[in-house]
């Protein structure tokens, strides 16, 4: 088995446990949270940078949503969305859309979008699926 492979195998191995340690703790969150109707309040425009292997360089302006809504208390909540789109009309001000908290610490609150809760999980074990692969074909081709 070439070293290669075994990183691959490594890398895979790593990426998956991640997906399924972040799977577990969105399911932890959405299991005690709390839902409430928030409210866009405004929408953060970044430019993000990013260079690609020829060494081209890409602006992308990126918005993210501000979210306001009140806990079950009464307590006025302001956050920002932890998912950012390159779409500008994703989000608009006063758009209004379901967010869930954490009861024992408002702050910690996300849209309530099967998207944006699993998004991360997806993505890590996109990777890891893709490095397990890579890293089994060159072992056995090998």
């Amino acid at each position: 088995m070439t070293i290669i492979a075994l990183i691959f195998l490594f890398v895979g191995g790593i990426s998956l446990f991640f997906a399924y340690k972040k799977y577990q703790d969105t399911k932890k969150f959405i299991q005690k949270a709390i839902s409430a109707e928030g409210v866009v309040i405004k929408v953060d425009e970044r430019m993000e940078t990013s260079t690609d292997s020829d060494g081209y360089t890409t602006n992308v302006k990126m918005y993210t949503p501000v979210i306001k809504f009140l806990t079950q208390d009464g307590k006025e909540i302001v956050f920002t969305s932890q998912v950012s789109t390159n779409n500008k009309n994703a989000w608009k001000v006063d758009q209004k859309l379901v967010v869930l908290y954490d009861p024992e610490d408002p702050q910690k609150a996300r849209i309530n979008k099967r998207t944006n809760l699993y998004f991360l999980p997806i993505i890590l074990t996109i990777i890891g699926l893709v490095f397990m692969l890579l890293g089994m074909i060159m072992r056995f081709a090998g």
